[in-house]
């Protein structure tokens, strides 16, 4: 059985893309206390596209550049969270070009689509 943070966390997000407009989101969500960093990045793509296609949201992803995400919640204490803390440590951007990833942003899109076409940083700047 997972521990479950009490207080929903408020999760403001914009997904930046190769060849489209930022989408923008806003959505609560309970996290598990051990939630990985990973996990946590996961969660949050799903849910930007819950009470959506489901079945579309990967192909959504496919050109993925950025994932910049603002959090809120009334209770401080999940600032303690691990998870919490590594989004924090990240200012809340996750990059997704691959000349731009890190190996944190390299296990998140390994074995899915998620940026799986997105295109270097120098070919998106000069397109």
């Amino acid at each position: 059985m997972k521990i479950m943070f009490n207080e929903d966390i408020n999760f403001d997000v914009i997904l930046s893309f190769d060849d489209k407009d930022q989408e923008f989101f806003n959505f609560n969500m309970k996290l598990a206390v051990d939630t990985t960093e990973k996990d946590l990045v996961h969660s949050i793509l799903i849910g930007c596209f819950t009470g959506k296609c489901l079945d579309a949201y990967p192909d959504a992803l496919l050109d993925l550049c950025k994932l910049s995400v603002c959090i809120s919640c009334k209770e401080k204490d999940f600032l303690k969270l691990p998870c919490i803390k590594a989004l924090i440590k990240r200012n809340g951007k996750y990059y997704f070009q691959p000349n731009q990833r890190d190996e944190m942003e390299n296990d998140i899109v390994k074995n899915t689509v998620i940026a799986s076409k997105t295109k270097n940083f120098e070919e998106r700047a000069n397109a």
